[in-house]
Parts: C-alpha cells; sequence; structure tokens
C-alpha cells in the first residue's frame, strides 16, 4: 500500500465524520471503519503515532455503537431486544414484544431520527421481534387519553358495584329472575324493599317511596332501567368483538 492512497483515505473520513455529526446512528459505523482503513494505511508507511490516533478514535466509536446496540452492531442481525423477546416470549400476542422510544435531535435543522431504527432491528428474525418506536408527542399523548378513559370506566364500575351492594341487601320476599324489571321503594324508616309491581300497577293506590326500578342481570347485577339500552349496546359490541376475535384465530 503506498502513501497516495492515504489522501483517499483521510477523505472518507472526513466525509463521514460531517455526515456523522447530523445522523450519528447511520454513519457512526462508517466513520469507525473509514479510521480503521485510514489507520492501517498510515502504519504501513511508518506512520505509527497517527495510526494509533486514529485507532484509538475508531475504538471509541465502536464501544459507542456497542452502547448503543449491544445485541450487535453490524447489519442484519438482531439487537438484544430482540432476543430476549425471542427467548422470552410475550404474554399478550397483541402487544409489541419491546417498544423504543425515540430520542430527540441533537441537530434540529436535521430532517433525520435521532437513532436509527436499526438498532432495533429484529435482523435475520422474524419482524414480530422488532422494537416499536412510540412518537412520544404524539402516541404518548394517546395512551395518556386512554388511561383517564379506563379510570373513569373503573370509577363508573367500583359505583356500581357498591350500588349493587346495596340492591342485594334490600328485602326481596320472591325468587328474583334474571332479566326481569323489580321496582325498589324506601319507607320512611329507610327500610328499602323490592317489588314486583311499579307505581303504576297498583291501581291507584300506590306505596309511597319509590325509588327506581332495575333490571336484574345474570351476573347477579342490576341494571337501572334508563341505562338498559346502553348496557345491551355495549354488551353487543363485546360480543362482537369476541366472536370476531375468535373466528380469527
Amino acid at each position: 500500500m503506498s502513501a497516495a492512497s492515504i489522501p483517499t483515505a483521510e477523505e472518507a473520513v472526513d466525509r463521514y465524520r460531517r455526515l456523522a455529526e447530523t445522523d450519528a446512528a447511520t454513519y457512526l459505523p462508517d466513520l469507525a471503519n473509514s479510521l480503521n482503513n485510514l489507520a492501517l494505511d498510515l502504519d504501513r508507511v511508518g506512520s505509527s503515532e497517527q495510526a494509533l490516533s486514529c485507532l484509538e478514535e475508531a475504538i471509541g466509536h465502536y464501544r459507542r455503537l456497542a452502547g448503543t446496540d449491544p445485541g450487535n452492531q453490524l447489519p442484519g442481525r438482531p439487537c438484544l431486544g430482540s432476543w430476549i423477546a425471542y427467548g422470552l416470549g410475550s404474554m399478550n400476542a397483541n402487544l409489541p414484544t419491546f417498544v423504543v422510544l425515540n430520542a430527540n435531535h441533537t441537530n434540529q435543522s436535521a430532517n433525520v431520527q435521532a437513532i436509527s431504527a436499526r438498532l432495533w432491528s429484529a435482523g435475520f428474525m422474524s419482524p414480530e421481534y422488532s422494537g416499536v418506536a412510540l412518537r412520544t408527542s404524539a402516541q404518548l399523548e394517546v395512551i395518556v387519553e386512554q388511561m383517564k378513559a379506563l379510570q373513569e370506566r373503573a370509577r363508573e364500575i367500583i359505583e356500581q358495584a357498591s350500588r349493587d351492594v346495596d340492591l342485594i341487601h334490600a328485602e326481596c320476599r320472591f325468587h328474583r329472575v334474571a332479566g326481569r324489571i323489580y321496582h325498589l321503594y324506601e319507607r320512611g324508616d329507610g327500610h328499602r324493599y323490592f317489588s314486583m309491581l311499579g307505581p303504576a300497577e297498583f291501581g291507584g293506590a300506590a306505596p309511597s317511596g319509590f325509588v327506581a326500578s332495575y333490571r336484574y342481570e345474570h351476573d347477579e347485577a342490576w341494571t337501572r332501567v334508563d341505562e338498559i339500552d346502553a348496557r345491551d349496546r355495549r354488551r353487543a359490541e363485546i360480543q362482537g368483538f369476541v366472536s370476531n376475535r375468535l373466528l380469527k384465530e
């Protein structure tokens, strides 16, 4: 190898160094390889100190790459997250095996991703073992909204469960049948009881203290009459979802 090849190697190092400043994840491996090649060229012509300096810089870049991609920084190899997902599997087939939070750009003017997607690639494995990137500005907002909706639904369920407990303790002198409508009354002393007859069915002598009418459900829960339609729609949606899932499987 003659000294004439060194300027070409130096030009390659300079070019990849500028590219790595705007997209380190993509061009840092190329910069490290170019530095390694330059070090070999310099060593062949007797410039040992300069070769050692280039080699030390290349090793630093390789260490940085190994830190961001512990699996293997070579293209086509699975990342560490893919190996873990492959070995441990997933408890839910509807969720990603692992997710990745994107970093912010150090150079905001660069129209590139801060961390290259190949760093969480499954390589030669099935794509299902690849990491799924989360857009922290958009997808996390959706997750927060879903969490709020779940919290609201949990509050409704707790309130309904508390109401069902109170209704279970109400006096009932007949056998309750799921799907039937029953009517709750409250006496002046606070004693509550169920009746099969609504206020309009007593023939003008309806007892005072009518509270509300409820449908008795198969799971021993109670649904107020004005909430029956909403509950039936929600139940139909759940049954449709379950049926579709079973057909797909």
